[in-house]
């Protein structure tokens, strides 16, 4: 199995929110920009744009969690949230310096990109 990793170029990137559109397409089964695993980070004065997803930097998310809802996934590469252990205490958003996690309001969990 080959390795699926999301880049992102921010030099290219115009907020049009395709890849949070997508994200949320691919896990909810409809668009919904409040459980997307992407979030946008606007500046819209300066026209920048910057997609905010893990950086899979193994960091602090796994050591944080309380509940170790958070896990490394070594077949696919990345941190994963199981939502049925999150008990939506934040800590791991807090502690995320990418601002990769972000809280799902509906269900009061976190959620990031896989």
């Amino acid at each position: 199995m080959s390795l699926k990793v999301f880049t992102v170029n921010q030099d290219k990137c115009t907020g049009c929110m395709s890849c949070v559109e997508a994200c949320s397409i691919a896990h909810e089964g409809k668009s919904s920009y409040r459980r997307s695993r992407i979030a946008i980070a606007k500046d819209k004065a300066s026209a920048v744009f910057v997609p905010l997803v893990c950086e899979l930097c193994h960091g602090r998310c796994l050591v944080v969690c309380p509940e170790e809802a958070i896990s490394f996934n070594h077949k696919l590469g990345t941190p994963i949230i199981t939502e049925e252990q999150c008990n939506g205490c934040m800590t791991c958003i807090r502690e995320c310096p990418f601002f990769g996690i972000i809280y799902d309001g509906v269900n009061h969990k976190a959620l990031k990109c896989d």
